[in-house]
């Protein structure tokens, strides 16, 4: 079940699993992290930042760098103490993660 409540009317006794965070849903478009186990709203993305984003995005493919590769706006689990979420603007991965049966399919000339 969805969490519709406003994240300012949250009230937090104990940090946030990582469980938690996956199903959490206020209802809205707004992105969240989780930090240390405290979600975390998102503050609006600048302009700048989307047009440095999306330039390296075309600068990695313009280099080679296999669209499968690149990732944009990807929850991202970080290990430490407490539960720990990124959403990162962009994500250079290697060919290990993505695997290499999705790579094979790409560079295939059948």
């Amino acid at each position: 079940m969805a969490n519709l409540l406003p994240v300012s009317d949250l009230v937090v006794s104990q940090p946030m699993t990582l469980e938690a965070f996956l199903e959490f849903d206020d209802g809205t478009d707004a992105f969240y992290e989780l930090e240390d186990g405290e979600l975390r709203l998102m503050p609006t993305e600048s302009e700048i930042n989307v047009l440095i984003a999306s330039f390296l995005f075309a600068s990695f493919l313009q280099a080679g760098v296999l669209f499968a590769c690149l990732r944009m706006k990807t929850e991202v689990v970080v290990s430490g103490r407490r539960a720990t979420v990124r959403i990162p603007d962009l994500m250079v991965l290697s060919k290990e993660v993505i695997g290499y049966s999705l790579l094979r399919d790409l560079n295939s000339t059948d």
